[in-house]
């Protein structure tokens, strides 16, 4: 299931001009990425989020559009974030990604880093703290 704050039209729009670029959130959990998306918000009103519990639909979405930023939970049924992470290598999608996940796993923290586009690791659930910082860097 899709579900977009704003029309894919105004997305376009808005990344041809280059301003108030946006945020995609994949996760499976609807309450934890509209959490996600509630805090973004908080400290970044301007930001667009489009958020999706489909990573397959997450993807081609990602495709026809050029998200700043891509928040990905790894542990999804179907289509895991790992999975995902080779999908987008797989259709030359190179978009930043943090992953978000409830893994504490160290073994996982490493397995990240092995792909280009993978920028840092959260577990869940994001702080406001967390989200300024995601942000800021």
């Amino acid at each position: 299931m899709l579900h977009q704050e704003e029309n894919t039209d105004l997305f376009d729009a808005l990344n041809e001009k280059g301003e108030n670029k946006y945020i995609v959130l994949v996760d499976d959990d609807v309450i934890t990425n509209r959490l996600h998306q509630m805090l973004i918000k908080k400290h970044h009103s301007d930001k667009k989020i489009a958020l999706f519990d489909d990573p397959e639909v997450a993807l081609g979405y990602i495709k026809e559009n050029n998200p700043d930023l891509i928040l990905l939970d790894l542990h999804m049924p179907e289509i895991d974030g790992w999975k995902f992470l080779h999908m987008m290598e797989e259709h030359n999608i190179f978009i930043d990604v943090i992953i978000v996940s409830s893994s504490i796993d160290p073994r996982e923290r490493l397995r990240a880093k092995s792909f280009m586009c993978v920028k840092d690791f959260y577990v869940k659930p994001l702080t406001s703290e967390k989200v300024k910082q995601l942000l800021e860097d």
